[in-house]
Parts: C-alpha cells; structure tokens; sequence
C-alpha cells in the first residue's frame, strides 16, 4: 500500500479556528495534486460540510445508515462497515457549492468523510479505538494525505486516536505523521495547551512516543507591529510576556511554531476556504491565503 500521511487537529477549547484551518490545509495539499481526504471526528459539532459548502452536510449527517455507510459514525459501527471507508466519502470537487467551479485537472482529490450529527460522546472509546486503524487502512489505497478534526478538548474521539496509535505502536507502525495543536495568543488559551500537553490524565504527550510529532498552530494572530503607536507598547509587551509563558510551560521540542494565521475579518464572519479569488479582489487578506499555503508546505516538507 502506497504511503499516506496522517495529521489530527486537536484544540483545548472550541473557538481557536481548528476545523477551518484544517479544511484549508486540506485544500492546499489538494491544490498542489496531492489527494486528501478530511475526516471530521467532531462528533458534538459536525460543521466541516458548512466551511467546505456542501448542501445538506453543513452539520454532518443527521441520522446512521444502516445499509451504506455515510458518515464517520456509521464507519464505526462494525470493522465490516469500518473497511468501507470509500462508500461515505463526498466529492467535494463536485459537490461544493462555492469549490465545484474552481477545479483543475492538475488538482488531486478532494473528499470528506461527514460527521455523524448529535452523536458526541456516545460511542464507546475501546470499539472506535479498534475501528480507526481499519477506516485510514481503507483510505490508504486512494490518499496520500487524511486530516482528522477531532473534538475539542480531552475527548472520548481524542481518547480513541490515542489508543489506536497505542495499539498500531506494537505493531510497529505509525499512525498519526502530526498532531496539530490549535490554539489563540491568549494567557487563557496558553494554559489549556500547556494543560493539554503535560496533563498526566488527559494529556496528550503520554500519547505520542517523539515530540517531534506534536505541533503547534497559532491562529487569528494579530502582529504587535502592526497596532496603532499609541496602543503597540502595551502590545508588545503583552507578546512578548505570552512568548515567556509559552517558553516556561511547553517542551522545547514543540515550541517551534508550524505558523501563523492572521485574524481575518471574513473568518470572524465565515468560516470558509480562503481562495486565491477572495485573496486577489481583497475580501480575504492576502496574508491569511499565504499564511495556509505556507503551513501545508511545511506539513509537505517535514511529514
């Protein structure tokens, strides 16, 4: 089997622009002919159809199908239906509303696996965990990037990759390339990651054997530099106390941030694939476009 990178967004708290920077890498992987397919494991709040601007998925599947599988939720139920990962998986090339007219030949595959709507937590962690390593062997053959937009938070989803990647360790195989760590510049946002990072319990680095594999995604940054003079002191002195924090509180080897998206008016208002087309007639900031090309050329590089 060919083979086929894996990245998972996680987040401490909902809010910090995961799903939507995931949605966008996955679109510029697709763009420079990679295929890659999205998986959203955000089992509480399945909104990847709505950024990605596909009818009637704009939160996730509503109910399980029993006979063809369609959403993530369905792909769990047996390891029989967890093997027919490609039967729930949506074009998005011909599919979005907002995406269809904008593909090119030399553009690789573009799909989503939906959410299941309102299922949250109610799948049992030890079944999924068993489940999961059967739905990315199924993409294997077709894919070579997946991202997975897991739940916020120390979730039963976040549980259930981790213990897959435990199980796939003793057999010597990795299955996560990177965990994505999203988060805003925000004293309260830094905490919930420097939880989430060391917590004993919940944590995640007790979950990943090379810290290497763990990175970190600031989003809606706003450039001190970039401020009003009367306010740009006070500024960057408040960056420059949150670099410490991030210092003082995170291993060394995760502190390199992957990058930066910039706080973009048009993601306050949507969440959207930003496109060269909103980039080029100034509805998106030239600089968020440039921003998620440039994190999906790392992610290309290093993974």
């Amino acid at each position: 089997m060919k083979d086929m990178k894996v990245f998972v967004g996680l987040s401490h708290k909902g809010g910090t622009g995961r799903s939507v920077t995931i949605a966008n890498l996955a679109y510029r992987f697709a763009i420079k002919g990679k295929n890659v397919c999205i998986i959203d494991f955000d089992l509480a709040s399945p909104t990847m159809g709505s950024i990605l601007d596909l009818p009637g998925l704009e939160a996730g599947v509503r109910e399980p199908n029993n006979v063809r599988p369609q959403s993530i939720g369905d792909l769990l139920v047996s390891e029989q239906k967890a093997g027919q990962a490609e039967k729930a998986v949506v074009n998005v090339w011909a599919d979005s509303l907002t995406l269809k007219d904008s593909y090119k030949t030399s553009y690789g595959r573009l799909s989503l696996i939906p959410g299941l709507r309102q299922l949250g937590d109610r799948i049992r962690v030890t079944p999924m965990a068993g489940k999961i390593p059967y739905v990315l062997d199924a993409l294997r053959r077709n894919y070579e990037a997946v991202f997975i937009d897991a739940r916020s938070g120390a979730s039963n989803v976040v549980t259930a990759i981790s213990e897959a990647c435990a199980q796939e360790h003793t057999n010597r195989r990795e299955l996560i390339s990177a965990w994505l760590v999203h988060f805003r510049w925000t004293k309260q946002h830094l905490i919930g990651v420097a939880d989430f990072l060391s917590n004993p319990k919940d944590g995640l680095r007790k979950e990943v054997n090379n810290d290497d594999r763990i990175r970190l995604i600031r989003s809606a940054f706003i450039d001190p530099n970039t401020i009003e003079k009367d306010a740009r002191d006070w500024f960057l002195k408040r960056h420059v106390d949150l670099g410490k924090y991030l210092n003082k509180h995170t291993p060394e080897s995760i502190r390199p941030l992957l990058g930066d998206v910039p706080l973009d008016p048009i993601l306050q208002w949507q969440e959207c694939i930003i496109t060269s087309e909103l980039a080029i007639n100034n509805i998106a900031n030239k600089a968020t476009d440039e921003a998620f090309s440039s994190i999906a050329d790392r992610l290309l590089e290093k993974y």
